[in-house]
């Protein structure tokens, strides 16, 4: 079990936790071949989701039961963005590594003329801030104590 006793704990340790997720479903989805099938990326936002939920959970809980909003939504939301940066730094280097998955992006994906490593690292960066901004929200908001709704 992890102890955590502030929010600023709370960021940190879920942001590395998630990227260590999001790497291992990575190797899990080369190792099996399945790496190539862009769809399948798709699936890192079920692992944000759950994080983001994590967060949301425990910052009720640090908070004593008081569910502070926009406290709340910024914790899940700094979480998302530091396991963005520090998932794409992985994938940057790994881009950087195996000029064949760059190339492959480069002939099959929408826009993938456009694509170099930094580019592909930026693009991931502005996909996980934006789908963990909604998700953020969207959570909060159910998960807000003056709603009626429950997660």
């Amino acid at each position: 079990m992890i102890k955590i006793r502030t929010p600023f704990e709370l960021v940190m340790k879920v942001s590395y936790i998630t990227t260590a997720a999001l790497v291992v479903y990575a190797l899990l989805m080369k190792l099996f071949g399945l790496f190539l099938i862009s769809e399948l990326r798709l699936l890192n936002v079920v692992i944000i989701f759950f994080a983001i939920r994590f967060v949301l959970r425990k910052h009720r809980e640090l908070s004593n039961g008081n569910f502070r909003f926009f406290h709340a939504m910024g914790a899940a939301f700094a979480m998302t963005v530091l396991t963005s940066i520090m998932y794409s730094s992985i994938v940057l280097l790994y881009v950087a590594i195996d000029h064949n998955f760059l190339q492959y992006l480069k002939d099959n994906e929408p826009f993938g003329s456009y694509l170099d490593p930094g580019m592909a690292a930026i693009v991931i960066v502005v996909e996980g801030v934006s789908s963990g901004a909604v998700i953020s929200y969207a959570l909060a908001m159910l998960m807000d104590g003056k709603k009626k709704f429950k997660v």
